[in-house]
């Protein structure tokens, strides 16, 4: 409703939702099936982040922004850091909790640097170059990425459940960007794009003189 420019087709909107039954296929039913009131506030959580991520997207691209990439980059982490940082205290946190470890100091790098400082100013970008409905698409990246650096990494065992849940993020992907694949494909075997073969189409059959 916010971006009526970008609407999908149906063969598209059957895409997205082939994307969340692959991550769900992934995460399993069976994470969110117990009961209790922590599983129910963490999906809340889950859930509510994922909107708001969703929302952010579309929200930003409808603004005219002057701010860098860069910039309102270190701008979130300023707001966020110091929202954080009130809500740890309110549930009665503190400094004298926290044990460093080298492990943890490799994952907060991690977390800081590639995945927050290159990544998000990356984001925004392509946001602006390729609208936020499909900059969103990378969220079904994020268990792909996860489990292969878990794999690598840490040793985990990828269950059959995992690939097939791949296998059908992939097929979700391909039906929304069919039109690009195809494109590429045709560019990768020298061929005109389908969009300068229609532009062509109308040239022949447009009047003369």
């Amino acid at each position: 409703m916010l971006l009526p420019e970008e609407k999908f087709d149906p063969l598209g909107m059957i895409g997205i939702l082939l994307g969340l039954v692959g991550v769900t296929i992934i995460v399993g039913l069976d994470s969110i099936s117990t009961t209790g009131n922590a599983t129910i506030f963490g999906v809340t959580l889950v859930g509510g982040a994922a909107v708001a991520a969703a929302f952010g997207s579309v929200l930003l691209s409808r603004t005219e922004r002057s701010i860098s990439g860069i910039g309102m980059t270190a701008w979130a982490l300023v707001l966020a850091a110091g929202l954080v940082h009130c809500l740890s205290m309110l549930m009665g946190e503190s400094l004298g909790d926290v044990t460093l470890t080298v492990g943890a100091l490799i994952a907060v790098f991690w977390v800081g640097v590639p995945a927050t400082a290159i990544a998000f100013p990356a984001y925004y970008g392509l946001i602006d170059r390729a609208g936020p409905v499909r900059a969103n698409l990378i969220s079904y990246t994020v268990p792909l990425v996860a489990t292969g650096v878990g794999a690598v990494v840490l040793g985990e065992v990828v269950p059959v459940r995992t690939v097939f849940g791949f296998a059908v993020i992939v097929i979700g992907f391909a039906l929304i960007e069919r039109q690009n694949l195809r494109d590429e494909i045709r560019r990768q075997r020298g061929l005109p794009d389908s969009s300068d073969q229609d532009e062509e189409h109308i040239c022949e059959s447009a009047p003369r003189g």
